[in-house]
């Protein structure tokens, strides 16, 4: 991991993958934290996927992060919220 970390050169295309329980409640939470840490401006939705029964949803955007500190903040938020099952 450590050197994963090491190769990355801010600012840098940075993708997130988040997982929750298919609902309302679920997109709009990580709507509200996507838009708290700069909102349409800096995050691209690059893809939806519900599960094979329906169950979960993975929602990947991307956003340029000026630095680890971006990165971090982000997934401290999400790491947080009760409708957030994973992220990576």
């Amino acid at each position: 991991m450590e050197e994963k970390e090491q190769e990355l050169q801010f600012p840098c295309e940075y993708p997130i993958k988040i997982m929750g329980k298919v609902s309302e409640d679920f997109e709009a939470a990580v709507g509200k934290i996507l838009k708290k840490h700069g909102g349409e401006d800096i995050f691209t939705v690059v893809s939806r996927k519900e599960s094979a029964k329906g169950t979960y949803l993975s929602i990947t955007v991307t956003f340029v992060a000026q630095g680890r500190e971006d990165v971090d903040a982000i997934y401290r938020d999400l790491s947080l919220c009760e409708h957030v099952v994973m992220t990576m």
